[in-house]
């Protein structure tokens, strides 16, 4: 059986990420959510290679979503 997918979820709102989270395991991914986009990169970057797929939020203080694909795109082209 292969691996479950692992998804990296970030969105601003704690209870959104909780209740997307929840949904996507249902699902069957392995999903880690993330309420911060900082922290989200500053994992991914520390660990590249530890999602499959990455779904954020759009609007977000600090960090839109968009500079969140941008940074990805930097980091791991092919995510």
């Amino acid at each position: 059986m292969p691996e479950p997918t692992r998804l990296l979820y970030i969105d601003d709102d704690p209870v959104m990420g909780m209740m997307v989270e929840g949904l996507l395991q249902q699902a069957g991914y392995r999903v880690r959510t993330w309420d911060d986009p900082r922290a989200a990169l500053d994992a991914l970057r520390q660990h590249p290679d530890e999602a499959d797929l990455v779904l954020t939020d759009f609007n977000m203080p600090g960090l839109s979503g968009l500079d969140v694909a941008e940074a990805l795109a930097a980091l791991r082209p092919d995510l």
